[in-house]
């Protein structure tokens, strides 16, 4: 499975509605994950594109079959805690949360789950395993 990069927005001049894999407005997936706009002053756009390429890469590696606590998904939820750090401190609880958030918020489930199926879980049990190993 290849994923597009065309479902994302990939400016914030661009006010068009992202659509998702079968054409269908996917509303608010371009947004931040409501724990990570702390200290967020002038660097929106870039950490929005970085999490973007992340969901795009782990979508790629749960079509492969890779699991969540596969080193390939680790390197990309790490990449993505660290982002999160640069920007104000995140707990192990907290990270956990985001990732419970994947799946239990009704707008980024569905947003996750317009960019492949699974990938809610999946990136919640990529948090889990990342939070448990490296955070503890």
């Amino acid at each position: 499975m290849t994923v597009e990069a065309s479902t994302f927005r990939t400016s914030d001049s661009d006010r068009s509605e992202p659509k998702g894999p079968k054409g269908d407005a996917v509303h608010g997936h371009t947004e931040l994950h409501p724990g990570a706009v702390h200290g967020l002053r002038g660097r929106r756009g870039e950490v929005q594109q970085n999490l973007r390429v992340t969901h795009l890469r782990l979508a790629e590696l749960l079509a492969a079959g890779t699991l969540a606590d596969a080193a390939p998904v680790q390197a990309e939820i790490e990449a993505q805690y660290l982002a999160l750090a640069e920007l104000r401190a995140v707990s192990a609880a907290e990270y956990r949360a985001i990732g419970r958030s994947c799946v239990d918020h009704e707008q980024w489930r569905a947003a996750y789950e317009a960019i492949a199926p699974g990938l809610a879980e999946y990136q919640r049990d990529a948090i889990e395993a990342y939070a448990t190993t490296r955070l503890s």
